[in-house]
């Protein structure tokens, strides 16, 4: 496990093949520091294969703290709205390339967010895929399932 900065840890898994945040404390500096990360990593993330993030928000509050700061969009890969354009330019230059984010939130949130709710916050590109999950080894194993082929 990799300490980013205080309050943001990074761990791989798979061979490099699934990156996850893990967000503890949230503030603006924070949010920012952690927005370019994930755009470092998407930027230099080879494109022939899909890009697999998990963001662990589970600790208490964070989850909301960040739907506040970063403007509702919780399913966002690129955390802010600079980064999503930066990730809308990436992506129409590598039209192959596929994104697939899990977001695991405490499980204070479960009955509040309902795969109904959740859509509000989906991306509007195909090429992206996001799913909402309260248990971190669910979310990992839906990125497995999702994005590396049973026989690696």
């Amino acid at each position: 496990m990799e300490e980013i900065a205080y309050g943001i840890t990074r761990e791989w898994y798979f061979d490099r093949r699934i990156v996850v945040y893990a967000i503890s404390l949230l503030n603006i500096t924070i949010l920012r520091i952690w927005a370019n990360e994930v755009m470092s990593s998407l930027v230099s993330w080879s494109k022939d294969r899909p890009y697999l993030a998990l963001h662990d928000l589970s600790t208490p509050g964070i989850g909301l703290s960040y739907i506040v700061l970063a403007r509702a969009y919780l399913l966002n890969p690129a955390i802010t709205s600079f980064g999503s354009d930066q990730l809308r330019k990436l992506m129409e230059a590598h039209p192959d390339f596929r994104v697939y984010l899990a977001v695991v939130l405490s499980q204070n949130y479960s009955e509040l967010i309902t795969p109904a709710t959740a859509q509000r916050f989906t991306a509007d590109n195909p090429r992206i895929t996001t799913a909402i999950f309260f248990d971190r080894s669910v979310a990992l194993q839906w990125l497995v399932d999702v994005g590396i082929p049973p026989e690696e």
